[in-house]
Order: C-alpha cells, then structure tokens, then sequence
C-alpha cells in the first residue's frame, strides 16, 4: 500500500469518526475534513458540465424566421392586392362622364358556378353593403357581369359571357371618323352558347357600317340600371343576314382572370 492511499483511508477513517460525533463539538473539525476532502470531489466530478439552456434553440430559431418570413410574404401580397384595388377604382373614375356612381369593391370567392351551364361566380359583398339584383358589375371600365343572386354578405354574378347575359350595346369605330359619323345602330348583346371567349350582338342593320377592331359599349337604356360607354369588348368579325348584320365580340377583359371586381349600386 503506497503513502497516498493510506492518507485516503485516514482521512476517511476520521471522517467517520467526526460525523458520529455531535455536530456542536466537531464543527471546525467537519469543515477542515471537507477542505481536505476536495481534491478528491473534483477528481471525480464531470469535466465538462453541460451549461444550462438560457435561450431559444437553433431549430425554435429558425422555425420562428420561417413564420415570420410567411407572414411577410402574406403582408406584401395584401398590399399589392390593395393598390391593384385603388388603381381599378381610379381607372373607372377617369373614364367616367358625369357624376360617379356608388362603386363597391368585392373579392371574388368562387369563380366557378356548380353548374354546367351558367357561367357565374360569387362575390363578397351583399344587400348589407348595398347591392341590390341586377347592379352592373364592372373591373375597371370593362363590364364583367350583372347581379342577379343577393344574400346578406354575398351575392352571385352573372357574367357577360352566359348566354343569359343581355345588354343594349352599340358598336363604335375606336377612333373618330374622317367624314361623318356613321349611324349607331343598337343591338342586344347576349354571350355566346357555343363559345365562353365570343359575344354576340345582335339587331344590328347593315347601315352600322360595323367593322373588325370597332369598340363595343354599352348604350343608353331608360328600362336598365346600365350607364352609357362603359366596354363591353372589340368586334372581332361581322357577317350579313340579309338587312341586319351577326357581329361577333371579344370580351374587353377575361372573367376568369380576375381576382376582384366592382359593382355598381344605387
């Protein structure tokens, strides 16, 4: 037995001793034991203790980033949505004569209709924001529908390229004409049963002088809630039937391309 270890079993020998002893006679004899005790408490302790967690972990990091990140993306497309708002909103208004009507700006909610064979969507807006059944429903000038379902909060479009679409319109040439106007025959304009990218006008006599490239909007009519000029789409052919011509139409803006609308109350 080397000198070290008899040290080591003393000092625990006495260890035993002073620790069955009361504690008021053998204080300072304990706490010179536990001095004398602490080499070997550090020579058997962990080298390297793990420190305590004090903060977030890298993947709570990250985590944290990739949501704040999503709702940043989510901020900036709402507020590219805002201004595309304000900039419809301000297109209708310069290209209106007269005074404004009262322009309420819904989002479009479904811009699908359940069935087959109407051609609609639905709005989010409804008879608590004003809207009432047959309102021109417009995207900037463009006519893109009427109402013709209201609920309180939402409301159901018809759209112009449902055969059951019907307006009084007429046909004029884009620019202003060299030598006299040319008589500006009314029409119906109804969309198309065969085709959801054609409209046709129709009840237009030969005298109309239409052509390909004439501007198609919608006419004065006392019986309808429709307001004059507002486009309707472009004469992409004509033909002749007898005294009255068929004029087929391009929508002035794609329906189903739209992600709000404006609607035109009272």
């Amino acid at each position: 037995m080397n000198e070290r270890t008899a040290y080591l079993l003393c000092l625990l020998v006495l260890a035993g001793l002073v620790f069955l002893l009361p504690e008021r006679w053998t204080t300072n004899a304990r706490l010179s034991l536990l001095g004398a005790l602490r080499p070997v408490r550090e020579a058997t302790a962990p080298k390297n203790p793990a420190p305590e967690a004090t903060g977030p972990t890298m993947e709570q990091v990250l985590a944290e980033n990739k949501l704040l990140r999503a709702q940043y993306n989510e901020l900036v497309a709402e507020n590219l949505r805002l201004q595309n708002q304000i900039r419809g909103k301000q297109e209708f208004g310069d290209a209106w004569i007269g005074e404004l009507p009262r322009v309420v700006i819904a989002d479009i909610l479904l811009d699908r209709d359940f069935s087959s064979w109407r051609r609609s969507f639905l709005i989010s807006r409804g008879s608590a924001d004003g809207i009432a059944r047959d309102d021109p429903v417009v995207r900037g000038r463009c006519v893109v529908g009427r109402v013709v379902e209201v609920s309180e909060r939402t409301c159901r479009v018809l759209l112009l390229t449902d055969p059951a679409f019907a307006v009084v319109a007429v046909a004029v040439p884009p620019d202003p004409p060299k030598e006299g106007a040319p008589a500006r025959e009314e029409g119906i304009l109804r969309g198309s049963s065969e085709d959801e990218a054609t409209l046709v006008l129709s009840r237009v006599s030969r005298r109309a002088g239409v052509q390909a490239g004439w501007l198609v909007i919608t006419a004065r009519d006392d019986a309808s809630r429709w307001p004059p000029g507002l486009l309707l789409g472009t004469v992409k052919s004509v033909s002749e039937f007898g005294y009255f011509i068929g004029v087929e139409v391009a929508p002035a803006v794609d329906v189903q391309a739209l992600d709000y609308v404006m609607v035109l109350s009272r």
